[in-house]
């Protein structure tokens, strides 16, 4: 589920780690960064996972009482921790890929006007199972990633063969080297991919671009595709 979800934005948004530019952990891309490398996410995730729990908050200690939040709330977008609160339902925790839900993990989250972003380290993999449900499609067809109420503005993409994923210490991982996966923007906010020529079932690793009316960010999300 999304790191900066309702549930966990009053304490990031107030947390002083997380104030403009703050950067916790290592992360990929992110509304300000340069465009991420396609192989970040499997040269990550060949290292033996991390022991904490995938939905545990990078975020230090939760703020005290008397933490009070800056900025507004409104007009508009607002601005600051206030406008970020404000506006936090936006985010998003699934998109689609060829219509069938797949997990969003929301790494990075930024007010479109710039007065307020914070950043969040996640492990890789993060809601990727091994019963994960397979989307099929044809040699070298193409797959349709979606949101509901955001603009996709942006992908890095990779598959490996599904067969290369170690299920069997928490977070999956695999020693495979990526192959890109290309694709394009194209109407309402959604994002085409090329599937693979080859036949085969394949994890495709993406991390995604996204915005809102008042928002933008980027985040990890990962489907399954059997090419036939």
């Amino acid at each position: 589920m999304s790191r900066f979800g309702p549930g966990a934005a009053a304490a990031l948004a107030l947390t002083a780690s997380l104030i403009v530019g703050g950067c916790i952990g290592e992360r990929r891309g992110g509304p300000g960064a340069a465009t991420p490398a396609v192989t970040a996410a499997p040269s990550r995730a060949a290292s033996k996972p991390p022991t904490a729990s995938p939905s545990a908050s990078a975020a230090a200690p939760a703020p005290s009482a008397s933490a009070e939040m800056t900025g507004t709330a409104g007009p508009g977008c607002g601005t600051g921790q206030k406008g970020f609160f404000a506006h936090r339902d936006q985010i998003q925790e699934v998109l689609t890929l060829g219509g069938t839900p797949i997990e969003l993990t929301t790494a990075a989250v930024a007010l479109r006007n710039g007065t307020y972003d914070a950043d969040d380290a996640i492990p890789g993999y993060v809601g990727l199972s091994k019963d994960e449900k397979a989307v099929s499609v044809e040699s070298g067809g193409k797959l349709i990633l979606a949101g509901k109420g955001m603009t996709l503005t942006g992908l890095t993409a990779g598959t490996v063969p599904w067969s290369t994923l170690d299920f069997s210490e928490g977070l999956p991982s695999t020693t495979a080297k990526a192959t890109v996966a290309t694709w394009r923007l194209v109407s309402n906010g959604r994002i085409l991919i090329n599937a693979p020529e080859k036949a085969g079932d394949y994890l495709l690793d993406m991390t995604v671009l996204w915005q809102t009316e008042c928002l933008h960010g980027d985040g990890t999300v990962y489907g399954r595709i059997v090419v036939g």
